[in-house]
């Protein structure tokens, strides 16, 4: 069986053109939700850094507030580990499950032809989620032992 890889891509590319009202109706409110659970976790960090709680007042704008951290990052988890490494791993998990419940749809969508269900404000949490997240979980471990260890098993001898 031959896979003509222009019409692959040309049909992946054109997929979302064809339906891009259901994949933003689908991923609208978990990326705007993704987006302040970013905003959040800078803030959180800029607040552990400054031991004082530090808001829009303070930083003015997001991306000052992301220079702000960006220059002091490395120190605060020398500094503050336990909360540091808190902040990263809640925001972790909240961004994975708010990734997975527009991905894993939208997934089936392109793959199978399912069509997600409609409705207005839609986050699915399922099976198919958690498969999704642990196909995450098992690629990052697949590359860190198959990759990572290796160079850094060489690296050090």
């Amino acid at each position: 069986m031959q896979l003509r890889i222009f019409s692959v891509v040309g049909e992946a590319l054109n997929f979302g053109g064809r339906r891009m009202t259901t994949i933003a109706g689908v991923a609208w409110l978990p990326v705007v939700m993704l987006l302040i659970t970013q905003m959040v976790t800078v803030f959180a960090y800029l607040t552990v850094i400054y031991e004082r709680m530090i808001t829009f007042e303070d930083a003015v704008t997001f991306a000052i507030a992301k220079a702000a951290l960006a220059s002091r990052a490395a120190q605060a988890f020398q500094s503050h580990p336990t909360e540091m490494w808190t902040i990263t791993g809640i925001s972790l998990i909240i961004q994975a499950l708010l990734t997975a419940s527009f991905m894993a749809p939208l997934i089936r969508y392109s793959g199978l032809g399912e069509k997600p269900h409609g409705g207005f404000i839609r986050m699915p949490f399922g099976a198919d989620q958690i498969r999704y997240i642990l196909a995450g979980v098992f690629s990052f471990l697949f590359i860190v032992l198959l990759i990572l260890a290796p160079m850094a098993g060489a690296t050090y001898y």
